[in-house]
Parts: C-alpha cells; sequence; structure tokens
C-alpha cells in the first residue's frame, strides 16, 4: 500500500513537471537545459582529469622527480581555471532556467486559480488550501528550483558514477580474501564492492533519520504562512483594532500563530541535528576510510604513492555519488514537501471546477431579457437550507427591492445570480447581458483613483464627467487625486467606499445591475441622492437591491421578501 501510494504521489508530482516541458517556453527551456547538461558533463570530464592528475603529481613526488612535480602543479592551472569558468556557466544557465521555469508555472498556476473564480469557490470546499497565494508565491518558487536542481544532481553523479567506477574498478584488481576468512577466493574490483556496501548502509541510516523532515517542511511552511496572514490581517483591520481598543486577542492569536511556528521549528532542529551527526560521522569517515581499505595493496607494493591517491579519490567520487540521498536529503524533503502544497493546490482547484459543473442549482441564458428563478432554494455547504422554493420574474427596466432579516440568505442570493455558490437546487434563468453585481464591501483595488473608480474595466471617460460626478456625491475633496496611486480600501471610509461604487454604476450605465446593501453606510440625504441618480442615470436599466429594511421601497417598483421563502 505504501509503495503505491508513492507511486500515485511521484506521478502526481510528475504531473506538475512535465507541462512546462512542453509549453510554448519548450525550445528555450531545452537549450538552456542542454547548456546545463554539457557543463555538468565537463565538470565531471575536468574531476577525472585532476583525478588522472592526481596520480602523476604524487607519483613524480614519490619518485623525487623534481621538474615532472613542477610540471604537473602547472598543468593544474588551465584545468582550473577551466573548471571555474565551466562551474559560472552552469550557475548562469540553471538559475535562468529555475526561474523561468518558476514563471511559466506561476502564471499556469495563477490563472488557474483565477479562472471561473476559483479562487473564491475553493475556499468553498469543505477541506479547502490553507494560504493558496503563499503556494503560489513561495513553493512555486522551491519546487522550480528544487526540481532542477535535484535532476542535475542525478545527472551528474550518475555520470560521475559511471567514470569513475570504471577508473576504481581497473585500479581495484582482484584481493583475495585467503588471509581475512581463510578461503581462497579473488574478488575483481573489491573497492567497488566496498564502496556500494557503504554508500547503501550510510543511505539506509539518513532516511531512517530524515524521513520526519518530509511531514515538518510541510507543517513549516503552513505555520509561517498562518503567522504573516494573522501579521496581515491586522495591518489591514488596524482602525478597527484601534478602536476597540484591547489588543489582547491579537497578541494571543500572534503568540498561538508563533508558538506552532517555535514547536515545528525545534522538532526540525532536533531532527537535523540528529541527521546532521550521522552525515557529518558519514562524510569525516572519507579522510580515513578509503586509505584503510587501499592502504594493503600500497603496503605490498602493488599501488605507488600516486596509484593511491588516485583509489582514494576514485572512491570518494564513486561513494559520493552512490550517496546522492545522503547529501541531498535536505533538498529532498523540502522538494517533496512543497510538492505535496502544490499537488493538494492543484486538487483542490480541480474539486471546485468539479463542484461548479455538478452543482445543482441550473444556471442557463436566456435569449430574452428577463431574471427568472424557478424552484430555487439556496443551502449552506451542510445542507442546511436558507431560502426555499423562491420564484419570481424580473424584466428589462425593472426597479426590484429584495428584502429580508439579516442572516436570511439576501447576500447568498447575489452569490448564487452570480454563479459562485453551488450550494441548493433549482433554476436561474439569466439574461444575455451581463448582470453588474455590486457588493455591500466594494472592492478597491491598489491603483489611481481614476482606476478604482472606472473598475473593473478602463472605460475612457473624460475628467469634467467625473469631477462632476465626484461633487454629486458629496466626494469633491478627491477631485485633485485623480491619478494618485493609494491602497483606497484602507483611506477611504465605508460610505465613501459605497458611493465610489455608485459612481461605478453612473459610467458603466450596464443594462443589468444587483447591488447588496449598496447604502446601508449612507445617511437618508446620500441616499436619496444615489437612488435619484440611478433613476437618471439607470432609467433603461434593471436595478435589483437587496436591502434588510423596506425603506427604500419608494425608490423601487417591486418588492420582494425573502423571510415568505425561509
Amino acid at each position: 500500500m505504501k509503495a503505491e501510494n508513492s507511486f500515485t504521489e511521484f506521478k502526481l508530482i510528475w504531473q506538475l513537471i512535465i507541462p512546462f516541458w512542453q509549453s510554448e517556453q519548450k525550445l528555450k527551456a531545452w537549450a538552456m537545459l542542454l547548456i546545463v547538461l554539457i557543463s555538468n558533463l565537463l565538470i565531471v570530464y575536468g574531476f577525472v582529469e585532476i583525478n588522472q592528475w592526481n596520480n602523476k603529481l604524487y607519483s613524480a613526488l614519490q619518485n623525487g622527480n623534481q621538474h615532472e612535480f613542477f610540471k604537473q602543479a602547472l598543468v593544474f592551472i588551465p584545468i582550473t581555471f577551466a573548471l571555474v569558468a565551466v562551474f559560472n556557466i552552469n550557475y548562469y544557465f540553471k538559475n535562468i532556467l529555475s526561474f523561468t521555469w518558476r514563471k511559466w508555472l506561476t502564471n499556469h498556476l495563477s490563472h488557474k486559480w483565477l479562472k471561473n473564480n476559483n479562487f473564491y469557490r475553493v475556499m468553498q470546499l469543505a477541506q479547502n488550501p490553507d494560504n493558496p497565494d503563499q503556494r503560489i508565491s513561495e513553493d512555486l518558487k522551491s519546487f522550480a528550483f528544487n526540481s532542477l536542481e535535484l535532476f542535475l544532481v542525478f545527472f551528474k553523479e550518475t555520470i560521475n558514477l559511471v567514470s569513475f567506477l570504471v577508473i576504481l574498478w581497473n585500479l581495484s584488481g582482484s584481493f583475495n580474501l585467503e588471509n581475512i576468512i581463510g578461503i581462497n577466493i579473488d574478488v575483481s574490483g573489491y573497492l567497488v564492492w566496498i564502496a556500494l556496501l557503504y554508500a547503501i548502509v550510510g543511505t539506509y541510516i539518513t532516511i531512517l533519520i530524515g524521513k520526519p523532515l518530509v511531514h515538518l517542511d510541510y507543517a513549516q511552511e503552513k505555520y509561517e504562512a498562518n503567522f504573516r496572514y494573522s501579521l496581515v490581517r491586522i495591518r489591514e483591520k488596524r482602525e478597527e483594532i484601534a478602536l476597540h481598543k484591547e489588543i489582547s486577542p491579537e497578541i494571543h492569536n500572534l503568540k498561538d500563530c508563533f508558538d506552532d511556528i517555535k514547536a515545528n521549528f525545534y522538532a526540525i532542529v532536533m531532527r537535523t541535528f540528529y541527521l546532521d551527526i550521522w552525515r557529518n560521522l558519514f562524510y569525516q569517515l572519507d579522510t580515513i576510510f578509503p586509505l584503510l581499505v587501499a592502504a594493503p595493496m600500497f603496503f605490498i607494493g602493488v599501488f605507488t604513492l600516486g596509484t593511491l591517491m588516485q583509489v582514494v579519490d576514485a572512491f570518494k567520487q564513486v561513494k559520493g555519488s552512490l550517496s546522492m540521498i545522503v547529501k541531498s536529503f535536505t533538498i529532498i524533503s523540502a522538494w517533496l514537501a512543497t510538492s505535496q502544497r502544490l499537488i493538494q493546490l492543484e486538487h483542490h482547484l480541480d474539486q471546485a471546477k468539479i463542484q461548479r459543473k455538478h452543482s445543482k442549482i441550473l444556471v442557463t441564458i436566456s435569449n430574452g431579457k428577463k431574471l427568472v428563478c424557478e424552484d430555487l432554494t439556496i443551502t449552506t455547504p451542510t445542507g442546511k437550507i436558507l431560502i426555499k422554493d423562491i420564484n419570481f420574474e424580473i424584466n428589462l427596466k425593472d426597479k426590484i427591492l429584495i428584502t429580508g432579516k439579516s442572516g436570511v440568505g439576501k447576500s447568498t442570493l447575489v452569490r448564487t445570480l452570480a454563479e459562485l455558490w453551488p450550494y441548493g437546487h433549482g433554476q436561474i434563468l439569466l439574461p444575455s447581458e451581463q448582470i453588474f453585481f455590486v457588493p455591500q464591501k466594494p472592492y478597491m483595488p491598489i491603483s489611481t483613483l481614476r482606476n478604482v473608480l472606472t473598475y473593473p474595466s478602463k472605460i475612457k471617460i473624460k475628467d469634467e464627467e467625473i469631477i462632476k460626478l465626484l461633487e454629486l456625491l458629496k466626494l469633491g475633496h478627491l477631485t485633485q487625486s485623480l491619478d494618485i496611486k493609494q491602497d483606497w480600501g484602507m483611506i477611504l471610509s465605508p460610505g465613501e467606499q459605497q458611493r465610489i461604487a455608485i459612481i461605478r454604476l453612473l459610467i458603466h450605465k450596464p443594462k443589468w445591475v444587483v447591488m447588496d446593501e449598496p447604502t446601508s453606510s449612507l445617511d437618508d440625504d446620500l441616499q436619496k441622492i444615489v437612488f435619484s441618480l440611478l433613476g437618471d442615470y439607470l432609467k433603461n436599466s434593471t436595478v435589483i437591491t437587496m436591502a434588510h429594511t423596506t425603506e427604500l421601497k419608494k425608490y423601487h417598483s417591486k418588492q420582494i421578501d425573502v423571510n415568505s421563502f425561509v
């Protein structure tokens, strides 16, 4: 079962990897990858040359050949410069390729997250992903870099292993076991078998110690993101928090979030501490272990000093390549953790798509000019009924007020008409013209005030008209700020933001409008101005207003009471 789960997981990771290499960026990506692979081959070739150079240098030293010794010392200089150049070429193209991959993945996943309002739908799922923004910004970055890094490590170590395995096998010769176990057996390439056994033992112990790091790294990403989100929330809600003059809940929340970080971090530190003890011991043995296993051949005169040093270097290279997991376990655990988080996000986005497709609320587009709800029942995700069997028909130019007590489900009805709420059953017939929705808390993009006023489209309108609308809605103090870029959602009051939303309507003049408590933050005089302007500018449009009181009835031709459908 574990093997099957692992296969499934790696299959899903492969599905994350392969699209980029088949995308419109594939020629550029494969070209850069080819450069990186060739540079890795050249690096291995350089190491082989240095291995051969070791033999010549130490043999000259053993034979007292001064001329040959200094000749080999000079040979080392061009090899070193060539390796430095190749290393830097490898570094440059590897990082450019990694960033290109990250850019493509970010565009791909961001588009999938934003498409069909999935960023909203995915958070309605019973098990929704934590911090999808962090997964797109940070996890994709780590995934692209670590995927490429691990592939290149595997490629380089495979080439390195093959190259030095041949060298080590040829240098090892045969070793007779008679003096050790009393049986006359010759073992060909005995140093290769020792290196293989050494690496297998080291890798097994590394996996045994380090396996919990995958889960711990996954959890750490989640806890760090939760802490950042809590800090951002305090910044965004600073006024509401400050006015309550009580910050202890925020302090406790931050403390709880950081306590999660601390506990998990200490667990990572301790697990890494144990892993590093083993890895450092494993690496320190490199100093003496190859000498111990090769020295007998030197003492009996089979190896010269130069050959011995070449054997030791080749043994380290073979053992290092076979011990790739030991060397790369930290990056492997981080890669698996980010891969799992991205797979989970992809899964939830797919679930949101499936949920939308299989919703029992049938939405169709009418060729006519009307909005119809037939036997529409709206529920919560758990199945609790909010609105039951609501029926109405609204025609073009109608001015409809839909009322209901707070919490009855008016805002959820708006979400359902916007095809954002899939829970329930029934039929909705929408007009062919797009409906312009106005939420109770209008969205204020971080942009110039001009763009905020014309949101969501960048419709062209003369400054004189904008200034006229601002002054009509008592926002004349903003006329000098049209080209100032600000976070207007943090600067403007709720009432000012609602009036900005009304100006958007007056600018766009849509044929169909659905507003959710559009004047809840306005006084009676401003409310009167708003509906007077809507009557003038949108006389040929359908205006549907959600409200919890009947005070706005005088501005509408018909009222629908949602309370009667509960």
